[in-house]
């Protein structure tokens, strides 16, 4: 706006001093028009002062605004700062009680787990055991009973065990011995003794 009003200062300016010359080649007596012309200027002076005061207001404002405004981002930046490290911290908290909260239940379901598994591993192991002692008995009951012929059985007995261990039997050793020599469980042992 100041420029403006700068402007139409000039222009205002730039007229009457055509406005002189003008009057001046005419031989016109001039001091009327002097007089209004030193009016003119007068109020050109006031409207500059005028102008200057309210651009120096105007830049005075807006220094003060300028200041302002940088107080305020400079405690803005501090608070910035500041929190950024709280909210560092609270989120490390946060992090490390779930991390706490959370490990105790993992290891304990790794333990499960493990238990789990060496249960499992021991079930198979029993499982083929099992597996190995029914078929050992049925070929017992199948040999005591006589109903196949001895040949057949000892064909089907793996190397003979059984017929080994009713020998041993017979001939009064201790079963833990028999079941030792042989291989055979202590169960096997028993179950043969039986069958005798």
């Amino acid at each position: 706006m100041s420029i403006v009003l700068l402007i139409i200062l000039i222009l205002v300016d730039v007229v009457l001093i055509g406005a002189v010359y003008f009057l001046g080649k005419n031989q016109f007596d001039p001091s009327g028009l002097v007089q209004e012309l030193n009016e003119e200027r007068q109020m050109l002076k006031e409207m500059r002062s005028a102008l200057k005061e309210e651009i120096e207001s105007a830049q005075a404002r807006n220094q003060s605004t300028l200041d302002q405004v940088s107080g305020i981002a400079a405690e803005v930046e501090m608070e910035i700062k500041t929190n950024s490290g709280s909210i560092d911290l609270e989120m490390k908290k946060i992090v490390a009680e779930i991390e706490e909260s959370i490990e105790d239940p993992l290891r304990k379901l790794t333990r499960k787990q493990s238990s789990i598994e060496k249960m499992l591993r021991t079930l198979s192991v029993e499982k083929k055991s099992l597996q190995t002692t029914l078929n050992r008995a049925e070929k017992l009951s199948k040999f005591f009973s006589n109903s196949l012929p001895y040949e057949e059985v000892l064909e089907e007995i793996e190397d003979k065990k059984y017929v080994d261990a009713k020998h041993m039997i017979t001939q009064g050793m201790p079963r833990n011995r028999i079941a030792e020599e042989l291989g055979l469980s202590e169960t096997e042992v028993d179950l043969i003794a039986s069958m005798g």
